[in-house]
């Protein structure tokens, strides 16, 4: 009987990063499947399908779809649900630099070497977050984080896979008032990839 630990994988799939400091970077993708909240503006379709993979099937599936790309995003979904050192130290085995896409709701293990929150309450957890994404609409006041990060970015908030002009408008007047933030476009979007 295998008792392994198993992870619940919505998709794994090599793309470049469409948003945030690092934007244009190319990277796999692993979206995990389930979220600790149900945001009524969530862009991303994680809880409907799911495949139970171990650690070393899912850096394996990263490797053979990589293309010589050794950096990896971690998202969801919430990845902090299921994150854990094994899957770390499995990608670390083979040099991967790892990223994580988080809400910010749980700490993020150690071993992740850029930390993204996107924080959808006034809670945050993570320590030494490299990047804080908000997602704003229109008439949203200016968000005040409780935590340091390196980069600050207001992202307009969609409406599914459109831009909202009055949204991506707010955004600009919020950042040109508060020029420590910038502008954050769901990049990806634009261009028709994923």
């Amino acid at each position: 009987m295998n008792t392994e630990k198993t992870y619940k994988v919505n998709k794994i799939f090599y793309s470049i990063q469409g948003e945030g400091a690092r934007v244009g970077t190319p990277q796999v993708f692993v979206r995990f499947s389930g979220c600790n909240l149900h945001c009524p503006f969530c862009d991303t379709d994680h809880a409907s399908s799911y495949k139970e993979m171990t650690a070393h099937e899912i850096v394996q599936e990263c490797r053979r779809i990589g293309n010589r790309c050794a950096s990896v995003s971690l998202c969801g979904g919430e990845p902090t649900l299921q994150l854990d050192s094994w899957l770390i130290a499995e990608f670390k085995r083979y040099g991967w630099f790892i990223s994580i896409e988080t809400n910010g709701l749980l700490p993020v293990p150690d071993g992740v070497d850029y930390i993204v929150c996107s924080p959808k309450t006034a809670k945050i957890a993570p320590d030494n977050i490299d990047e804080l994404r908000y997602v704003v609409k229109a008439g949203d006041p200016m968000p005040v984080p409780h935590k340091f990060a390196r980069h600050y970015f207001l992202s307009p908030c969609f409406d599914g896979e459109q831009p909202n002009k009055d949204n991506i408008a707010h955004c600009l007047t919020l950042v040109t008032e508060h020029p420590s933030w910038r502008l954050g476009m769901q990049w990806h979007k634009f261009i028709g990839i994923e």
